[in-house]
C-alpha cells in the first residue's frame, strides 16, 4: 500500500462504484455520498470504461471483482491503468474487503464513520446473502 491509496478522499474528489448489483451499488453509492464524496455509479466494464473516457475526472475507481466475472475486475482495472497510469483502482473481493475500503476512502477525520461504515457491512451481508 502506498501513502496514496490510503489517504482518504475529500469531497472534491470523485469515485467510481463499478458493481453489477444494483441494491449493493446504490447502497454503496449512498454511503460514499453521505461522506461527502461525489459518487458515479456503473453497472459493469464497459459503462466505466465510458466514464473513464468522458470529461469526468475519476480520483479512485471501486470495483467488486467477484461480481465482475472472469477477472474481468482486475481486465478493468489494467484498462483503465493503460489510459490513466495514476488512477486509483481498489479492488475488493468480499463485503467485508469492500466495506473496509469503503470505510477507508470516508475516513477523513468525520465522526462516526467507523460505526455507520459497520452498519454498511451488515447491510451489504444482508443483501448478498
Amino acid at each position: 500500500m502506498t501513502a496514496d491509496r490510503d489517504r482518504p478522499l475529500s469531497g472534491t474528489q470523485r469515485i467510481l462504484v463499478v458493481e453489477p448489483d444494483v441494491l449493493v451499488r446504490v447502497l454503496v453509492a449512498q454511503y460514499l455520498r453521505e461522506c461527502g464524496l461525489l459518487v458515479i455509479e456503473a453497472i459493469d466494464a464497459a459503462e466505466a470504461m465510458v466514464v473513464h473516457g468522458s470529461a469526468f475526472d475519476i480520483d479512485v475507481t471501486l470495483i467488486n471483482v467477484l461480481t465482475m466475472g472472469d477477472n474481468s475486475g482486475f481486465d478493468l482495472a489494467r484498462r483503465i491503468r493503460s489510459i490513466n497510469p495514476q488512477a486509483r483502482v481498489v479492488l475488493t473481493s468480499n463485503v467485508g474487503n469492500m466495506a473496509r475500503e469503503i470505510r477507508q476512502l470516508c475516513s477523513g477525520g468525520e465522526t462516526g464513520a467507523s460505526r455507520r461504515g459497520a452498519m454498511l457491512e451488515q447491510r451489504l451481508r444482508r443483501l448478498l446473502r
